[in-house]
């Protein structure tokens, strides 16, 4: 059990000496800050009550192939995006 802590204990010198850990570390947190705000967004955009709506009113069409998903997932974008502009 020594040997391999001695080993990544080791491999994390290396990576902090040659500069890859903090630039890595550096990379994670813009990820993790560009994951918190798709986080956001999607739960404010699925908890507003105007799209929640418009969703239901719009399954059937979408699962009975009369309404494109992709023109419907726009369109709901849009009006989130008016809704929030309009506030």
């Amino acid at each position: 059990m020594e040997d391999i802590w001695e080993m990544i204990s080791g491999y994390e010198e290396k990576m902090k000496s040659n500069g890859f850990f903090e630039a890595n570390r550096a990379d994670q947190r813009l990820n993790w800050m560009h994951e918190h705000i798709r986080f956001l967004l999607e739960t404010k955009f699925y908890q507003n009550p105007l799209i929640k709506g418009s969703i239901e009113a719009a399954k059937t069409g979408i699962q009975e192939g009369t309404t494109s998903a992709i023109a419907k997932a726009r369109e709901l974008v849009d009006l989130f995006i008016k809704k929030v502009n309009d506030e």
